[in-house]
């Protein structure tokens, strides 16, 4: 069985897929499908979002989630819950760290199918030369995360999307 929730978050709504209350199978921006009754484990993950969005750290990577995806993009996703809330690798860094130093475009298809945004945070994967990037939900709303995340003082091509 499949269950959605929303959360009307401050950069607008995201969408939590569950599967027979077992494991989280998407999380997504905007209101894309009708809410069913939460089960426990949206419920969960709704005040999780919550607390992310309130700034608290520390909670979201300790739910099941189901990832398909090829050998390469289960590394990189992997590998992209190793980076800590305020900081930023690069692409090129990514490659490096999976041992696959030629890899970063690669890196930016694999970043580009993450079914988890928030929870695997490919947010905080910019270009070296310290622009962002891209984001499948959007650079603005990457660029929403990073600033929440403190990271916009480290970039200028954030700036303009520091909190007011």
């Amino acid at each position: 069985m499949k269950a959605v929730a929303h959360y009307h978050s401050p950069m607008g709504w995201v969408e939590i897929e569950s599967r027979a209350d077992r494991y989280l199978t998407a999380i997504r921006f905007g209101k894309s499908a009708p809410p069913t009754a939460p089960t426990d484990l949206t419920a969960k993950a709704l005040i999780q979002l919550r607390r992310y969005f309130q700034g608290k750290r520390g909670f979201l990577w300790k739910w099941p989630l189901f990832l398909q995806g090829s050998s390469f993009e289960l590394q990189v996703w992997q590998y992209l819950r190793t980076i800590p809330w305020g900081h930023c690798q690069s692409y090129q860094d990514v490659a490096d760290g999976i041992g696959r130093s030629k890899a970063a475009r690669a890196v930016g298809n694999a970043l580009g199918k993450n079914p988890f945004p928030i929870l695997i945070p490919c947010h905080r994967v910019i270009e070296s030369s310290g622009k962002l990037g891209g984001f499948s939900p959007g650079v603005s709303l990457k660029a929403w995360l990073l600033t929440h995340e403190g990271v916009a003082d480290l970039f200028p091509s954030t700036e303009r999307f520091a909190r007011r």
